[in-house]
């Protein structure tokens, strides 16, 4: 996967612990609905606490895996990875 690190507009649903869930996501004008959520892991990167997604969707009409990142402090969405 290629990183790509650019910041989007993501529709996320928080569970009762808190925890953030992906639902869709735009990126340069495009929507991508989030199909699957394959692995969610907790890393710290330079002392911030990240919560990153690898995420499945069809895009143009192909089966696509990609990560998502979520800054806890910032709670910024990040396309990091595709």
């Amino acid at each position: 996967m290629k990183v790509i690190a650019e910041n989007v507009e993501m529709v996320a649903w928080f569970d009762h612990a808190g925890t953030p869930r992906p639902v869709r996501f735009r990126h340069r004008g495009t929507v991508v609905r989030v199909e699957n959520i394959q692995e969610i892991r907790d890393e710290r990167l330079a002392g911030q606490r990240i919560k990153l997604y690898r995420c499945q969707s069809i895009i143009n009409e192909e089966l696509k895996v990609y990560e998502l990142k979520y800054e806890l402090d910032s709670c910024k969405w990040y396309l990091w990875k595709g």
